[in-house]
């Protein structure tokens, strides 16, 4: 039987991968997959933009997710 997959972020890229572990559960065997945008982006359509969740641990609080719009792009002055 063939070892789950996981995700976990690679430290110093600060990218979220997605494979199966190494025996020690410190690394990934390959192939692995940056999973970065794809991770990013379910978490925008779980959560919906201009909207926040909260992610409990065995029913504590452990943090909240918000999913703002993007900003508005800045206007050109006109104080020439």
């Amino acid at each position: 039987m063939s070892s789950p997959i996981r995700v976990a972020t690679a430290v110093l890229s600060e990218r979220i991968f997605a494979g199966r572990p190494t025996k020690d559960g410190r690394g990934f065997k390959e192939p692995r997959y940056d999973v970065t945008s794809d991770v990013l982006q379910a978490i925008r359509d779980k959560v919906g933009i201009g909207n926040e969740i909260e992610v409990a641990s065995n029913g504590v609080v452990e943090f909240r997710i918000a999913v703002l719009p993007p900003l508005a792009p800045e206007q050109p002055s006109h104080d020439d």
